[in-house]
């Protein structure tokens, strides 16, 4: 009886009762998201969950990766470019991770200067490709393929330049 009345009327708190680790919470908050997105196939949900995982978020390079990883391989235009923006905050919190976070964001930018040099039928297909080549450079100062890329698109611009010329002279 003495140790419920002691309990009961006790004012300091239980120790036995400590909230859990922002970090714990924030990885909590990631394997939610990836349920969400691909077992329910639900991106709305899964952008408010990540409002709570950006409430607790410890600045995890890893956690803010992988919840870029998993935004990025949803099937959907606005998860892609969500999970883009995720893997850039990840790249500019990330100490020893950033080199590899960069070469992901190189990786994108290459593709996305791909598909404008491909198509390069409108006046400004060419500068949005030399830009993403050039964003894709910045964040992976290694990569040649980006450097080459930059080149092809300059010669093109400069071709182009060239026969608008002619053709207007």
């Amino acid at each position: 009886m003495a140790d419920i009345w002691n309990t009961v009327l006790s004012t300091r708190s239980d120790s036995s009762f400590t909230s859990p680790r922002r970090e714990d919470v924030a990885w909590y908050f990631v394997d939610e998201v990836r349920y969400l997105l691909h077992q329910k196939h639900n991106f709305y949900q899964s952008t408010v969950t990540y409002q709570n995982f950006e409430k607790v978020n410890p600045h995890l390079a890893d956690a803010i990766e992988k919840m870029g990883d998993l935004f990025y391989a949803f099937n959907s235009t606005e998860a892609q470019d969500r999970g883009v923006s995720e893997w850039k905050k990840a790249y500019e919190v990330a100490g020893a991770e950033r080199r590899r976070i960069g070469k992901k964001l190189g990786e994108y930018y290459i593709k996305v200067g791909e598909k404008y040099l491909a198509r390069a039928k409108a006046d400004d297909d060419l500068p949005n490709a030399l830009e993403a080549f050039t964003t894709a450079l910045e964040f992976d100062q290694s990569n040649d393929l980006a450097a080459s890329r930059i080149n092809e698109t300059n010669t093109a611009i400069t071709a182009r330049q060239e026969r608008r010329t002619m053709n207007v002279t």
